[in-house]
Order: structure tokens, then C-alpha cells, then sequence
């Protein structure tokens, strides 16, 4: 009888001799959140993730199912084992199972209490699943009042609260949650914030110096948080503070990318030197602006101010050459009525090279259209002024003064024109000391000095510059030398299992003086790349195969670590291990955190560490007769770690026999057909473990249509996992000509993993699994 029929009577019942029952008391009792080697959780968890990485990735919902049954099955039978929750989280999401994901999450949290990230997602699930605003915080103070809450959820959870008081304006339990939430974890950005908020006493610039100082110490890499307190600190006029940070983010971004930094950088630094006069180095930063852009006409003509200052007698060539330009493009926008280009032109006959006929006629047509920009708005007010007419200048300035400080210096010129100098001595004051840090600062003090007025002094904001002279500046070196602060290791037992499972410890300690924060946009990422080297040939060399993720903790203080326990034999590499059973080979393992991927692959990035190589000699199985036997022998009778690493071990022999094919040894005792009938024995065994452990390792090389036979039973034993071993055999060795049975299965299994892992091998059918 052709074996798929013998399946199909198997799986509809119809079978006169059952499998073993199976055995409850069998089970291994070691059931903990974490799992050991030889735990059936563990081995289900290994074959899941060994199964993502070998197959082919172009349909990723068979890959998603396929992985998902096993990690059902590894929560089933180790049900106090955390593992396969967090992964079953990842894969519900992956197919759209938004309430299963959380529902799995759920479970993992409260068996791994430790993985902070994974409460902190918990939480935010929870907190989104309630509807009304008193649902959210009865469920913040319920958690809250758990013992044992982590430190970083103790934070989150004070901040949400303090956000809730703060709303309804209970300020002092919002200010004893801030103070709660910050003690916790200082780093908590969202809980600085809101102290602004509610400690009022604060004042506004500091409250923006101190919150972006805080988000630059989450996240010293950023190059855009450190141009933007460049920017904040400038706008204060706080212009040599300023530059501190901009060339920290020009250094940062060229180390980052190894490219030159934008000359939008630069000029933002010339012009923040410029107006601390200190035009040596200002001309140094313009020069590199139009080495790339020798046309810029922004960059030309701050060019020329930093010359004039410098007395320098080429003060006037940049701005003639952009006269010269803008001459030239002028007529081409009037008479195209460019409406986009005449605000930049008209501004700059108007203020930088007076043409009150040129200028009036752009600012005219880049008014033209309801919505202009203030810049046309402001051009147009200054054109007025140079064919004098101060009145409608005025008109057309003063409602902008209050955001565009040359607005307001032109509409102060208008006034003195109309013999009103009280108003703009009045309106030059207010401008000056609401925008000390801007372009418009200095023509304003100029012309107030000319009215024989003394401008404001520019404010000191002594507590903002105390508070950048408190910042550790040490988290700049982060960058530089990672390795100073972060060591990544990793740890093998000695003399590994030779065909495995070869679990490691993998563990980010931070051995530096700051905290260090850990995940997507922060200090570092949380990917550790393990790449291998089996033996001396270019089969075993196994580049960047498999990855392992280290973000259970957000927040790293001096000290603390992340470790986690997994298994390192997965895809190539275990499927090398196999398939040359008996090799004897020097293994060097290597892993690099935080890498960057580039269009060529993975690369090394700012906050890029690497461990100290791994290196063993892992000594294959025994071919030799005594050999052989005493892992024949083990199968039986010796202890169950023992008798899994036979199961194993035989299987893999088989599996290079079939590799070797004639090029196997004549007289050496791997003899197949004694092998397989000792193995296809333990198929009767009372323990369902040993079963499914003998039908995965049997499924890694070819079987005859007897030993097909023998496995057949198991696709409808008592014991779902065995079953599932007995799907993927069948899978592998009848490819579609066991989707007959695999329909069946998928609809009528009594387990649920054992439904999802048939679907798995089937097209989709659109009933959600």
C-alpha cells in the first residue's frame, strides 16, 4: 500500500495498532521560566528558530505559521517557560493576531517579570485596550501597587499617573508623581518635560535647555538632538555655548556616515561665529560652504560681512558677484513671473544692494498672490521705504514685527521717517531683547546707538550656562570608544554537544560611569551579529547567520547587564553540523553589538563592540564499530540527556552517510540499515519526548518506504508534539503528495499547534490561521 494512503487511514482512525499512550508522568519536570538544553520547551524553541533560518524567505506566512505552532507546542508542554511567549507575541503580530500577540506577551511578562522593555510594552497594550480615562489609571494604580516592579516601569507608570493629575490640575500629586518617576529613572524624558509643566518656577529657557540636555543624554548619537540645542542655545544668544554643539553634531555626523557634514551645517556655524565675532573662524566655516557651493548667495554675501569685519580689502568682491548673479536672474523672473524666486531677489536689492526700482518691482510680483511669504511681506515693506514711501512700508511691516526681527527694523525705520522715533526706539527695544540671538540683532543695536540710545544687554542666562557646565560631557566619548563603556560576552560550556544544541550566554554589561540607554533611537542598539567558522574550507565559514536581540532592559546603569541564554547552533551552522557528523574542526565563533546595515551588508556603526572570538575544537562523532555501538547502546539504557544526544547523534550520522553517499567508507560501523532499526524501536517508547526526538532526527536525511511506515504512526499518536514531528517528517520527504493528509489535519487535529503547523505546508485558505 503506497504510504500516503497509509497516512490518510492513520489520521482518519482507521488503524488497527495504536502508539503508545502517552506517558503524563514522563514529561521532564524541570519546568522554569528559563529552559534547559535537553527541555522539551528548549528543543522546540531551537527547532522553531533553526526552522526561520533555512527556509526560503519568499513566503514569509508559512515561515510565520510554521514557527508559531512550535512555539504553541514549547508553551504547552513547559508551560512555567517564558520563551515561547515573547516569540509567540512577535509572530500573532506578524499575521495581524493583534489580540493573541498581546494575550502572549501578557503570559511572558508574568513568567519573566525581569524583561523590563516587555513590561513596558505590556502596559502600554493594557493601557490601550481600556476605554475610558478612569479604566487607564485604575490599571496604572493597580499595577503600581505590585511588589517587585521593575525600575523603568515604576518611572512609566508615575509619568502617565503624573500626567493625569496634572490635566486636572492637582499639581501637587502631579509634582509627587514627577519626583517618584524621575527617582526611579532620571532618564525618563517624558517626566522631566512635565516638571516644567508643573514646577512653574522654572524659566522657560532653561526649561528647554535642561529637557533637550536630558534627550542628549538619552542619546548623545543624535545628531540632530545636538543641533538642535545648538540652535535653541543660539537663538538665546548664547552663540559661543551654541557652537560647542554644532561641532559636536558636524564631527558626529562625518564620523557617523564618513561623509563630509552638509554645508547647511557650516553656514549655520559661520553665522553663529559671525555674530560672537569671531570671524576668523567664521571665515574658515564660509569657505567651506562654497568650496561645495561656490554660487551659494546666502553664503556670499555672509562672506562678505565677515570680511568687512576682518577689514579685509575683498570685502565687497562676494557680495558684487552675487549682485552680479541676481542681476542676471532678475529680468528672467519678472518676466516669467516667477513668484517662487522673487521674494529671495527682491530681499536682497532691497537690504544687502539697495536697487529701489528692482526691488520694488520683485516684491511687488512676489506679493502678488494671497499668502505671500513673510520674506515677500518683508521686502515689499523694505522697497517701499527706498522709494519713500515710510507710510505703507509701515503698513505692510508692523503687523509682522512680531515675528520677523527685520520686520520690525524696517518698520522702526519707517516710523523714524515719520518723525514717530519715541515708537521706534520703543519697538527696537522690545525686538532686540525678545530675539538677542538673530541676524536682526545687530543692525537694530546699531541704529538704536545712532538715536543715541543704549541697547538691551543681551541676557547672561547664568542658570542656562550652569546647567551646560553640569552636563557630563563623558557621554560624548561613548561614541568614540563604545568599548570603554559596553563589554559584550559570550560563553560556551566546554566541549558543546557535536551536533548540538549549542546554547551560549550572551551578556552587555555596562562598565562605565553614565547610564546607557538601550533600543531604537537611543545610545545603542539592541542586536547582537554572531558569524561562525567551522573547520578551514569556505563551506564553513558562515557570516553574520543569525542574530540575537538585548533589549530587556531600556536603560543600562553602571553595573547592570543584559544577559540572555540561546542557542547558537541555528540555520548553516547546525545544518553543517550535521551533515559532517564525524568532522573533527576548530570552531571560532564571533559577535559584534550594534552593527549597522549598509546597501553591502552589515558594517560597524558608532556604538558598534565586539566579543572576544570564541574558539574551541568541537570532535565529531565516532564512525568506528565501538563507537557506533556505545551510541546504539546509549538509546536505551543510559540517562535521558544521554539517550537524546544518541537519538542525535545517530540521526546525524545517517545524515552524512547520505551526503558522503559512495564516497562513505566501506568497513567503517556506521551501518545504516542496523541504525534505522534500532532507531525506528524507539518510535514504541513509552516517553513521548523520546518519539518525537527520534522522528525529528530520522527527518534529517532521505528514509526508505519501510522507515516512512514505521513513522506514519506517528502523525496520529497520542501526543500532539509527536504528531507535529511526524507532519514535518512527511512534509520533507512527500512534499505536496502529503497535502492530502495535511488538509485533513489541518482541519480536524485535536490540538491547535498540530492545525497551525499543517497550515503551515498548505496554501493560505483566508480563515485567519
Amino acid at each position: 500500500m503506497p504510504i500516503t494512503i497509509v497516512l490518510a487511514t492513520l489520521w482518519l482512525g482507521q488503524a488497527a495498532s495504536p502508539t503508545p499512550a502517552a506517558d503524563k508522568s514522563s514529561r521532564p519536570a524541570e519546568l522554569s521560566a528559563r529552559a534547559s538544553a535537553d527541555s522539551p520547551g528548549g528543543w522546540l524553541v531551537h527547532l522553531a528558530r533553526h526552522h526561520g533560518h533555512v527556509v526560503d524567505r519568499t513566503d514569509p506566512r508559512r515561515i510565520t505559521l510554521h514557527c508559531l505552532a512550535l512555539m504553541m507546542a514549547a508553551a504547552r508542554v513547559q508551560p512555567e517557560y517564558a520563551e515561547p511567549n515573547l516569540w509567540q507575541y512577535d509572530l500573532y503580530g506578524r499575521i495581524g493576531r493583534d489580540e493573541d500577540a498581546q494575550a502572549a506577551l501578557k503570559r511572558y511578562v508574568e513568567l519573566d517579570p525581569t524583561d523590563e522593555t516587555a513590561w513596558l510594552q505590556c502596559c502600554a497594550h493594557e493601557l490601550a485596550r481600556r476605554q475610558t480615562l478612569e479604566q487607564r489609571v485604575a490599571y496604572v494604580r493597580q499595577e503600581l501597587a505590585r511588589p517587585g516592579l521593575p525600575r523603568s516601569v515604576t518611572s512609566d507608570l508615575n509619568a502617565r499617573l503624573a500626567d493625569y493629575h496634572r490635566q486636572r490640575g492637582e499639581l501637587d500629586a502631579a509634582g509627587r508623581c514627577i519626583e517618584n518617576a524621575l527617582r526611579a529613572q532620571p532618564t525618563n524624558v517624558h517626566a522631566r518635560q512635565m516638571a516644567f509643566q508643573v514646577f512653574g518656577e522654572t524659566e522657560p529657557a532653561l526649561q528647554r535647555v535642561e529637557l533637550a540636555l536630558a534627550m542628549v543624554a538619552a542619546n548623545p548619537g543624535q545628531v540632530n538632538l545636538l543641533w538642535e540645542l545648538g540652535d535653541l542655545l543660539d537663538s538665546l544668544g548664547l552663540h559661543r555655548e551654541a557652537q560647542e554643539w554644532f561641532v559636536r553634531a558636524i564631527e558626529l555626523h562625518e564620523r557617523a556616515t564618513r561623509t563630509p557634514a552638509p554645508p547647511e551645517y557650516w553656514y549655520t556655524l559661520a553665522r553663529s561665529q559671525h555674530a560672537s565675532t569671531d570671524d576668523q573662524a567664521a571665515a574658515e566655516s564660509i569657505d567651506k560652504v562654497l568650496k561645495v557651493r561656490p554660487n551659494d548667495s546666502a553664503a556670499r554675501i555672509l562672506q562678505s560681512r565677515i570680511q568687512a569685519r576682518l577689514n579685509l580689502d575683498s570685502a565687497e568682491a562676494p557680495l558684487n558677484d552675487v549682485a552680479r548673479q541676481c542681476e542676471a536672474e532678475a529680468e528672467q523672473v519678472l518676466a516669467s513671473r516667477n513668484i517662487a524666486k522673487a521674494a529671495d531677489l527682491a530681499w536682497f536689492f532691497a537690504y544687502h544692494r539697495t536697487d529701489p526700482q528692482r526691488a520694488m518691482k520683485l516684491a511687488t510680483l512676489a506679493t502678488s498672490v494671497p499668502g505671500a511669504t513673510t520674506l515677500g511681506d518683508r521686502a515689499l515693506g523694505f522697497a517701499l521705504l527706498l522709494n519713500d514711501r515710510p507710510q505703507e512700508a509701515l503698513d505692510r511691516l508692523r503687523p509682522i514685527a512680531g515675528i520677523d526681527s527685520f520686520a520690525a527694523l524696517g518698520a522702526a525705520r519707517a516710523l523714524l521717517a515719520l518723525k514717530r522715533e519715541p515708537e521706534a526706539v520703543e519697538l527696537l527695544r522690545q525686538t532686540a531683547a525678545a530675539d538677542p540671538g538673530g541676524e536682526a540683532y545687530e543692525p537694530i543695536a546699531k541704529l538704536l546707538e545712532s538715536r543715541g540710545e543704549k541697547p538691551p544687554t543681551r541676557p547672561a542666562h547664568e542658570r542656562v550656562v550652569e546647567a551646560l557646565q553640569r552636563f557630563d560631557r563623558r557621554v560624548f566619548d561613548f561614541h568614540k570608544r563604545p568599548g570603554d563603556f559596553l563589554k559584550l560576552t559570550v560563553a560556551l560550556p566546554l566541549n558543546p554537544p557535536p551536533v548540538g544544541p549549542w546554547y551560549a550566554s550572551v551578556r552587555l554589561e555596562n562598565i562605565g560611569p553614565f547610564p546607557v540607554t538601550v533600543g531604537e533611537g537611543l545610545m545603542a542598539q539592541p542586536l547582537v551579529l554572531f558569524s561562525a567558522r567551522l573547520g578551514s574550507d569556505a563551506a564553513g565559514l558562515l557570516p553574520n547567520y543569525t542574530q540575537v536581540i538585548l533589549n530587556r532592559r531600556p536603560v543600562l546603569l553602571p553595573g547592570e547587564a543584559i544577559e540572555v541564554s540561546t542557542a547558537l547552533d541555528v540555520g548553516p551552522l547546525r545544518e553543517h553540523l550535521i551533515r559532517n557528523a564525524s568532522a573533527s574542526m576548530p570552531v571560532e565563533i564571533t559577535a559584534v553589538f550594534d552593527p549597522v546595515l549598509t546597501p553591502t551588508g552589515y558594517d560597524k556603526g558608532l556604538s558598534t563592540i565586539e566579543a572576544a572570538p570564541v574558539r574551541f575544537s568541537r570532535t565529531g562523532l565516532p564512525r568506528d564499530l565501538p563507537g557506533v555501538k556505545r551510541l546504539v547502546l546509549a538509546l536505551k539504557d543510559a540517562p535521558m540527556p544521554e539517550r537524546l544526544r544518541a537519538i542525535d547523534g545517530l540521526g546525524a550520522l545517517l545524515a552524512e552517510n547520505e551526503r558522503l553517499g559512495t564516497a562513505a567508507p566501506a568497513d567503517d560501523g556506521v551501518k545504516v540499515d542496523a541504525i534505522r532499526k534500532r532507531m525506528v524501536a524507539l518510535l514504541e517508547d513509552q516517553n513521548w519526548y523520546i518519539r518525537a526526538r527520534t522522528i525529528e532526527a530520522l527527518r534529517w536525511s532521505r528514509q526508505p518506504q519501510e522507515i516512512e511506515s514505521a513513522v506514519a504512526r506517528g502523525v496520529q499518536d497520542s501526543d500532539f508534539v509527536v504528531q507535529m514531528m511526524g507532519i514535518r517528517f512527511f512534509a520533507k520527504q512527500q512534499g505536496d503528495k502529503f497535502n492530502k493528509v495535511l488538509e485533513s489535519i489541518a482541519k480536524n487535529a485535536a490540538e491547535h499547534p498540530a492545525r497551525v503547523l499543517a497550515r503551515s505546508f498548505l496554501p493560505p485558505t483566508g480563515d485567519g490561521d
